[in-house]
Parts: structure tokens; sequence; C-alpha cells
């Protein structure tokens, strides 16, 4: 379960470039079970709108410090109870301007007030040009808040600003500040586990230029890496090629071919609590490797391949970790799944189907199932790859000794 199930959050929206962003991390939040209460300043509303992030949260926003609410009969002022009912608080983007104001105090808008009138954690994720923020006086306000217990503050990305230069103070991806935000509230439901998980395809290369592969994207692996540390979990993600960013927290090996895989997963499995093989590993490698590109001759060419190591089966007797397997089929998905767990003498196997344009290789969406050694069976939908994540690992932690922590 998410650290943030349940958990009353209120996002604070300064107004920085980085606010068009806010309505992705809204969705991240209400994805991982919070309730998000959003607040605008003045200056926000010139780069989201009010209404765009009602829809996403399902709540009013707060714009105006003069506003009042209807609550059991009475008129209340909203800084006062959206500041004590919140369970943490979180300003993403935080301007130079909105770290000064609350570095000293000031309560010109409404959020000050909140920030003001409230004793919740308060995460700060500050946003800005490069100069601005090596600036020694935010450097001084950001300082002085880490030196007060309830503020965190959140290390921006480096990256192309809106200035347009390459510096540090982007506004960090969703699911780093919702990890961020999780911390505040101890450890989480996977803290102290640590898991291996394999994503993205492998290559058996015919010749230096030519290989066989398939179309896996890694979107699936890496989705599990970034719930499994959102979980708290020391993470090992070992990939083959992708053009995905590497999941912040996670530890990565990346490889090639099969054998590589194999090697990579035998070495991090030693002392593991978990390995999930969401890697879609090539069956078949060629028998040679030309160490020349080979030119076009005749119309028809043999090619005498061997199997690639069957991983999940050949680390059957290497320590003690949970093992999860993937069964992507195209037909039979129960039926296949199923002999695929018993065969490889697994725990849990994920089935999914692919062939489709909305589940399986290189989409956004997944769905399918989660099978037991114990026989129960758990059907997943259609939906987002992270929430898919979300719902795989929920049933990982399920099976784990003694269920979910």
């Amino acid at each position: 379960m998410s650290a943030l199930e349940g958990k009353r959050i209120l996002l604070g929206i300064t107004g920085g470039i980085a606010a068009y962003k806010t309505p992705d991390l809204v969705r991240a939040l209400v994805r991982e079970g919070a309730e998000v209460q959003v607040v605008l300043t003045e200056s926000a509303q010139r780069f989201v709108s009010p209404l765009a992030l009602e829809v996403v949260s399902g709540r009013g926003v707060g714009t105006s410090l003069w506003a009042t609410r209807e609550h059991d009969d009475n008129r209340e002022i909203s800084h006062t109870e959206w500041g004590r009912e919140a369970d943490a608080i979180v300003v993403a983007p935080t301007t130079a301007h909105a770290l000064a104001r609350t570095a000293l105090g000031l309560a010109g808008d409404l959020l000050d007030n909140i920030l003001l009138a409230s004793t919740c954690p308060v995460l700060l994720v500050p946003s800005m040009n490069e100069l601005m923020y090596d600036n020694p006086i935010v450097q001084g306000h950001m300082k002085s808040l880490e030196a007060t217990s309830r503020f965190s503050l959140l290390e921006p990305d480096t990256g192309h600003l809106a200035c347009n230069i390459v510096g540090k103070g982007r506004m960090p991806d969703p699911n780093v500040i919702v990890s961020a935000l999780a911390d505040l509230f101890g450890p989480g439901s996977l803290e102290g586990k640590k898991v291996v998980i394999t994503a993205g395809p492998t290559r058996e290369p015919l010749d230096p230029a030519r290989f066989l592969s398939n179309p896996s994207s890694g979107k699936m692996g890496f989705a599990l890496a970034t719930e499994a540390v959102k979980r708290g979990a020391t993470v090992t993600l070992i990939h083959g090629p992708v053009t995905l960013a590497v999941p912040n927290g996670a530890h990565c090996v990346p490889v090639e071919r099969a054998e590589e895989m194999k090697h990579a997963v035998v070495t991090a499995l030693q002392d593991a609590h978990i390995l999930v093989m969401a890697a879609a590993v090539a069956d078949w490698s060629p028998v040679e490797t030309a160490s020349r590109k080979e030119e076009k001759q005749g119309e028809t060419k043999t090619v005498l391949f061997k199997r690639t190591p069957d991983i999940l089966s050949d680390t059957k007797d290497i320590g003690n970790a949970l093992r999860v397997g993937f069964a992507a089929q195209t037909h039979d998905l129960e039926i296949q799944a199923k002999r695929k767990l018993e065969e490889k003498g697994l725990d849990l196997i994920v089935g999914n189907p692919i062939g489709g344009p909305e589940a399986g290789f290189a989409t956004d969406t997944n769905e399918g199932m989660v099978l037991t050694r114990g026989g129960a069976l758990h059907r997943i939908p259609r939906m987002s790859k992270s929430e898919f994540a979300c719902q795989v690992m929920d049933q990982i932690e399920n099976a784990l000794p003694g269920g979910a922590s």
C-alpha cells in the first residue's frame, strides 16, 4: 500500500513556469490514494488554470485569502482550516519569491497564511533560474527553512530551463516529488527489502549491424522499479537497450544480451528479497556472430540459432527471493501463465496480452492478471503502466512472508 493512501495533501502552486506541469503532479498524487487540495497563488494562475486543477483533483481550488466555506452550517476561513486538516503540504514549484516569503513568515496571500497556520510537514520544491537558485540570499532562505524541523527541500533537477540555458533549477518529475513526499510519512511498506527488477528487451547480434530482438520498450519494468522505490525498497534495475529516463533512487545495470542479463541477475539475487522478471528476453541467439557486417548475397539465408538462458528457471535455487515472472501472450493467456508459473517454480506470475494497440509492448497502458502459486487469481483491468505496477506490487507484498507490512 502507498504511504500516501488516505493522506490529505495540500498542494501549493506558486508563479513559476513549472506550474504548467502541476496537473500531472495532482494525478500522480491521486493515483497514490491521496486526497489533494490545491491552492494557487495569483501569479501561478498565469501558468495554469484553477479549472484544470479542479478537474484533476475533484475539489474546488483555493485562490483567494478572503474566501470562506460552509461547514456544519457555519462559515469558516479556509486558510486556518485547510492548514489544520492537511497531513502534509507540498509547494511545487516554489519560486525564489515564495521561498523568501515563507522564510520571513510573511502572510500576504492564501498560501502564506496556510503555511503559517499549520503544523504539518512541508515539502518545498524550488524551481527557478540557475543564477537565482545559486544567489546567496536564496541559499540563505533555504538554509533558514531547513533549520526548521517541519520544512524539507527537494533539490531541483539539472536540464533545459525556461531562460534557454541548461542548468540547475528544473522542477523534478512528479514521481520524484511523490516519492519525496511519501518519505515524510516514515518507512515505506517495502522498507529494508532488496528488489531486483529486469526490464526491456535483449539483443542477440547477428553481426555488428544486425541483431535479433523484440518491441519491448521497458516501460513496464521501469514503472515497477519506480513503484518499488516509492515503497522504500532498495532497487536494482537490470535493463536491456531502452530510451527511458533512469528511475530516481534505483541502481541501474544496463545490459544487452541474455547472457549478460543472467549474470547481472545472479549477482544481484544473492541477498535479494524479491525478483521481478519483467524483461522480454530473446529466446534465441545466433550460434555464430559475424565480426564484420555481412553483405546481401542470394535470395535466402540460413542462420543457426541456439536457446538463450532461461533466467527464471536457472535462478530457481539461488537465494531465497520471492520470484515473479511475466507471461506476455497473444492467446490463451491464463492457460499459458499457469503453465509457466508451474514450469519455472514461481511464486507469482503476471500475465498480460500483447499484439493489441493498448496493452503490452511499447504502450503506455497495460492489463492482465496476477496468478499465485496457491491458485489465487487477481485480474487487473486496462490502466496506465504506473497504475498497473502499483497493483502488481500490492500482490507481491501480499505474497511476502507475513503478508503486506
